[in-house]
């Protein structure tokens, strides 16, 4: 795969074959095999008043991304070159989350095929009784 570039501004811009490769692999396992592989890559899942912070290593990127989870899907909102920019930016969208809901936030798109795109968040109304962690 292709490594990610970085702009003169520090975004990460993610190479389209990557992405299209992943989604065909993705495709093509098991249920059972996604969670496995997505319990590899993990780094922290935290579940916060009903907006969840998810960050993970991403194989197709060959980055750590960090994204929120609401009512309205995943949303990634930040990219990491290290193991441990990653931790340090879970905890923040971890503080963030605590308020987060009715927020803006920028579901970061993949610089090619996906454009950046402004969302509101709105929790998941089920998990605000029995939060997981």
């Amino acid at each position: 795969m292709t490594k990610p570039k970085k702009t003169s501004k520090g975004k990460v811009v993610l190479p389209k074959n990557n992405w299209i490769e992943w989604t065909f692999s993705q495709l093509a396992m098991k249920k059972e095999d996604q969670e496995a592989d997505y319990n590899r890559r993990k780094v922290d899942k935290t579940w916060v008043n009903g907006i969840g912070v998810s960050t993970v290593w991403t194989d197709y990127f060959g980055v750590y991304e960090t994204a929120l989870l609401d009512d309205n899907g995943t949303h990634p909102v930040e990219r990491h070159e290290t193991k441990e920019d990653a931790i340090k930016g879970h905890k923040k969208w971890v503080k963030f989350a605590e308020k987060g809901e009715g927020k803006k936030v920028t579901k970061l798109g993949d610089g090619e095929i996906v454009e950046d795109e402004d969302i509101l968040l709105v929790k998941k109304t089920w998990l605000t009784q029995n939060t997981p962690q």
